[in-house]
């Protein structure tokens, strides 16, 4: 059925941020081939793009600069990187080559791996044990999942929770954050400090979470 229907019109098919190239291969199998009509596929692996064999246009990644840049705003939360509080930072040169080489100009994985560091404390130490972590890990290419993982194993049990009702919702679907927020809350996940509301608590895990570039917000 599908078949028929998309050989008797035109059409444009947008497949985003495709992960391999036998998943290509099998949604190809559903466009019929004589259709004049176009497929653009999005990815984060070159070798996906060129298995289409079809033109490849490639997204230049941010610069070794750049990416730094970005990596302290969002490490230490502020707007400019020249704020002394980084400048008297110990340790950082060092660590600087192993993220820029692991995160290859990326911007989510530049947002999300200064995000699980930002509530972290600045110490010699956390450069440290970061530098060990990042160097031991070998494959580049699956260093975005491996900050996925980190970033969900040091979230709170309540940040948890949270994290994971985002799963019910369809992939990059729009999700209002009001009606995200009550269902925390419906579902007992939220916890209340002092005279704090539950609507109060349940925005903070929300920022939370965007600080931590595990939800865009």
């Amino acid at each position: 059925m599908l078949w028929d229907l998309l050989e008797s019109q035109n059409y444009p098919i947008v497949l985003d941020d495709l992960w391999s190239s036998q998943v290509l291969d099998v949604l190809s199998s559903h466009f019929p081939p004589s259709n004049p009509s176009r497929v653009l596929i999005t990815t984060r692996y070159l070798e996906v793009a060129q298995h289409a064999r079809s033109q490849v246009l490639v997204i230049r990644p941010l610069d070794r600069v750049d990416s730094w840049d970005r990596f302290l705003k969002k490490v230490f939360r502020v707007t400019s990187t020249t704020q002394p509080a980084i400048k008297l930072q110990s340790g950082l040169e060092e660590l600087k080559e192993a993220v820029l080489d692991k995160c290859h100009g990326s911007p989510p994985t530049v947002a999300l791996f200064g995000g699980l560091l930002s509530r972290k404390q600045k110490t010699q130490e956390l450069w440290n044990q970061v530098l060990q972590r990042i160097t031991q890990h070998g494959d580049d290419q699956s260093f975005y999942l491996l900050l996925l993982s980190w970033s969900y194993k040091d979230l709170p049990f309540y940040l948890k929770s949270c994290f994971l009702y985002g799963g019910l919702f369809p992939e990059d679907d729009e999700i209002n954050t009001r009606k995200l927020m009550n269902l925390w809350i419906a579902e007992g996940f939220i916890p209340t400090r002092g005279e704090e509301t539950p609507e109060e608590a349940a925005e903070n895990c929300l920022e939370e979470l965007i600080q931590r570039s595990l939800i865009h917000y």
